[in-house]
């Protein structure tokens, strides 16, 4: 006699295909949250409108620093002899640098905050093609649970463990990356 027929097969079949409905469960709110998470970055359309015109403000403001230091030095090559307009023109020039610097500072961390809203968004989207993929193959597993269960074969089992163990991996990578 066999354990189907004994009913231990069918309520280990029963357990199985309940505990990866289960996991399906997990990994399909989980592959949503990703998804949500990938469509809401940290940073919103008007967010990153603000950054991009902030961004430009500070190049124009920076390329005008620099067009009046143009200036300010071919002033001081034509040679003015009167000290207090050389020493005029030398502070100009210092404050100008200063600004200068100070513009291509706030640029580049304008430029870091946008990458890393995107390395987000990326880590986002990869996360959620795991949960995908688990919720996939555990889905799978369980037509296979269901039909071993139907036919009670034990044979029928082997893709329910196969499909049900690879979909439990990609979960599992997806809280915990490891590929």
């Amino acid at each position: 006699m066999s354990q189907f027929e004994q009913g231990n097969g069918l309520v280990r079949g029963v357990v199985v295909t309940s505990l990866l409905a289960l996991f399906t469960i997990i990994a399909s709110l989980q592959s949503t949250r990703c998804f949500v998470q990938e469509l809401t970055p940290s940073r919103s359309a008007s967010q990153e409108t603000d950054r991009w015109t902030y961004f430009q403000s500070k190049a124009i403001q920076e390329h005008s620093f620099r067009l009046q230091m143009e200036v300010f030095e071919l002033n001081r090559l034509l040679g003015h002899s009167h000290s207090g307009v050389q020493k005029f023109i030398e502070d100009k020039v210092r404050e100008y640098d200063e600004a200068v610097a100070l513009y291509e500072k706030e640029k580049a961390r304008i430029i870091a905050l946008e990458e890393e809203a995107d390395r987000e968004q990326q880590e986002a989207r990869k996360t959620r093609a795991l949960f995908d993929r688990a919720t996939l193959l555990l889905q799978g597993a369980i037509v296979f649970s269901s039909l071993g269960m139907l036919i009670q074969k034990r044979v029928a089992w082997f893709p329910t463990l196969a499909a049900g163990a690879a979909g439990l991996i990609y979960m599992m990578n997806g809280f915990f990356p490891w590929f």
